[in-house]
């Protein structure tokens, strides 16, 4: 015969029911005890009830302070400020899951194997998390946030294309980041109280096309990096105390002004004498100056000049700039001068007539209208050329003759500069060959 509760309550209701409709004198006492059994049993399991939930209500108490500490002793920032009743119904839904198979609160054999692993093979489970679940770790206990914080996890960074929070610059500052992509990021606030060092280790930085809401958040940036090599600012506003800062990074051999506001000749000279290690130069469409652009073959920078990017110079630019330039240069091998419409055939015969040490392998003046389409046919015996890029200059039947003419040379092969450049084409996962996306 079953005892299941839910059996005994029928038998007891029948018997409560068969009672009363056999009347007779003994109906009334029979109905009154069975009444009574179906109390008693309630009751009893009422009492039940409260007994485990005061138990649990005690367990849960005594372990308040040990949920708000956090792995050493701090308060933990989520239940800070928080109510004692917040802080107890989280602890007991917790319990409850767990208890009901749901959530697992600790191992079955009460050890953590975290613990028992050394921070090394923490390190090899961590190479396998993206950044995103990286960060999540280090808020679980100090030992992760301190493994969390590894350099080796941080040391190329790509933010292109979001909104930078407050303070994450400068961490990524301190946490020892190399590589930073901020391509058309908005930078919310780079400054942050609680990091304090000298000088990041940031050596490769694209700040290209990036919107600063602060107004010295891109200056705070700047003032960090002394070790940059290779720098990106096009299309970026700037004023004369940030061209002050880049003129300091003397390692910087990459520099990518394009399109930049702001670009002052007092600020373009102090870089270009501060930065005498700069290899590849983009200063395309930047309103050079015709005084800035007599003196720039004598800045100490010129001298080691491998690529320039001069276009855009478009009432600027003479032919006189370009021989002095092509003459005082001598390591170039790629030069742009497009859209530079005051040149003439004098500059395309000085530059075929220089013979520069390793030799110019690239020459590109598209859109200078004043040049005839003939005089490009002097680079039919230049021992180094490789690539001509003379957009809307030449006519369809007269660029067949050019190609004709110059088979060596690849004709109109790239429509933009690559010139100090981060990121060419639709490659948007490295800066300058190193890869920053995951």
């Amino acid at each position: 015969m079953s005892s299941h509760p839910a059996s005994k309550r029928r038998r007891t209701s029948a018997a409560a029911f068969t009672a009363v409709s056999g009347g007779g004198s003994g109906g009334n006492s029979a109905l009154s005890d069975a009444t009574n059994r179906m109390k008693s049993e309630a009751d009893q399991r009422k009492r039940k009830r409260t007994a485990d939930e005061e138990e649990e209500e005690e367990e849960d108490l005594s372990g308040v302070s040990e949920l708000i500490a956090g792995p050493a002793g701090d308060v933990n920032p989520r239940l800070d400020g928080a109510s004692p009743a917040l802080k107890l119904r989280k602890k007991t839904d917790r319990k409850r899951r767990a208890r009901s198979g749901k959530l697992s609160a600790a191992p079955a054999d009460g050890v953590n194997w975290f613990d028992a692993l050394s921070d090394e093979m923490v390190l090899q489970v961590f190479r396998w998390l993206p950044r995103s679940v990286l960060a999540k770790c280090a808020a679980a206990c100090h030992r992760f946030a301190r493994l969390a914080g590894d350099e080796e996890f941080w040391g190329r960074v790509d933010l292109g294309h979001r909104s930078v929070p407050r303070g994450v610059v400068g961490l990524l500052m301190a946490r020892g980041t190399q590589v930073l992509r901020l391509a058309s990021a908005t930078v919310v606030e780079s400054q942050t109280v609680s990091v304090n060092f000298d000088c990041s280790r940031i050596t490769h930085l694209d700040l290209s096309m990036a919107h600063f809401k602060g107004k010295r958040d891109l200056e705070y940036i700047l003032s960090k990096c002394g070790r940059l090599q290779r720098l990106s600012l096009e299309n970026v506003p700037l004023t004369a105390s940030h061209l002050e800062l880049v003129s300091r990074a003397e390692h910087l051999s990459s520099l990518n002004l394009a399109m930049c506001e702001g670009v002052t000749d007092a600020g373009m000279r102090a870089v270009l004498e501060g930065c005498y290690r700069l290899r590849d130069l983009n200063l395309a469409w930047t309103g050079l100056s015709s005084a800035l652009l007599d003196d720039f073959y004598r800045l100490s920078a010129a001298e080691g000049l491998v690529r320039l990017n001069l276009s855009g110079c478009r009432e600027t630019l003479g032919d006189a700039h370009v021989a002095s330039i092509v003459v005082y240069c001598v390591n170039l091998t790629e030069l742009d001068v497009s859209d530079c419409v005051n040149l003439t055939d004098n500059a395309v015969e000085h530059v075929a007539a220089a013979r520069l040490d390793p030799g110019l392998q690239s020459f590109s003046a598209s859109r200078c209208y004043k040049v005839m389409p003939a005089t490009y046919l002097a680079f039919e015996d230049h021992p180094t050329m490789q690539y001509l890029n003379v957009f809307g200059v030449v006519k369809d039947l007269a660029l067949v003759e050019l190609k004709t003419r110059l088979p060596r040379l690849e004709i109109n092969k790239f429509s933009f500069s690559s010139v100090a450049r981060p990121t060419v084409g639709m490659k948007r996962t490295s800066v300058w060959g190193i890869r920053v996306r995951e």
